[in-house]
């Protein structure tokens, strides 16, 4: 779902249909729920599996679950450690065209722990 949701490039519900196909969709805050670059790290806390992973192009996408999970009890959270670009690393948003990964990538920086309360 995560890559869906960065291969669309908007945090709209949903991908507005075309607008010959009669679905009655609001549109017109269609530009201010795009996703104009590619996010390094996203965090999408759901209900489903927790998880950490790079899932495309070098973002890193972490759903550290619900914190609090109803009358249930605890719940699972993220501790999440980004280290910064070293000047061997050729600068933020580079990329490598030979080996067509971003040089400095987040994914080769970043420890994410996901901890049960």
């Amino acid at each position: 779902m995560a890559e869906h949701f960065l291969e669309q490039r908007s945090s709209y519900p949903m991908h507005p249909p075309p607008d010959n196909s009669g679905m009655t969709v609001d549109v017109t805050k269609k530009t201010a729920y795009s996703i104009p670059v590619q996010p390094d790290l996203m965090v999408v806390p759901s209900k489903l599996a927790i998880l950490a992973k790079d899932v495309t192009m070098g973002t890193v996408v972490v759903n550290p679950g619900n914190l609090v999970r109803g009358t249930v009890g605890g719940g699972t959270y993220a501790i999440v450690n980004v280290n910064p670009v070293t000047k061997d690393e050729g600068g933020r948003g580079w990329r490598n065209y030979d080996t067509k990964e971003r040089t400095g990538c987040v994914k080769y920086r970043i420890w994410v722990e996901i901890r049960r309360i």
